[in-house]
């Protein structure tokens, strides 16, 4: 198993929980401010792993920006992850 199959089977077990959609009252809204968090975290954790695998795949892969496909993976993630979209850094990423 190569390095790229790693740190694809490492990222596709990282979370992915959606945020609720209803805010009928106080505890829903408290509910939202508590997974809007924990969906922070995940974000942060996930993108935190694959920088460094980017990183890695720069230093000792063929492309000198990082691998293609792990490029790809964290802006797929911060896509459907993020709670704040930035299609700056969503781009950046897809364009690699």
């Amino acid at each position: 198993m190569c390095m790229l199959d790693r740190v694809r089977k490492i990222y596709e077990v990282f979370p992915k929980v959606p945020l609720p959609s209803n805010m009928l009252d106080d505890k829903d809204v408290g509910e939202f401010t508590e997974a809007l968090g924990a969906a922070k975290t995940r974000l942060e954790g996930c993108s935190s792993f694959l920088r460094a695998a980017i990183k890695w795949s720069a230093e000792f892969g063929a492309s000198r920006n990082g691998d293609p496909e792990l490029h790809a993976m964290l802006a797929e993630y911060i896509y459907s992850e993020s709670t704040e979209l930035n299609m700056a850094k969503v781009s950046y990423h897809f364009v690699r």
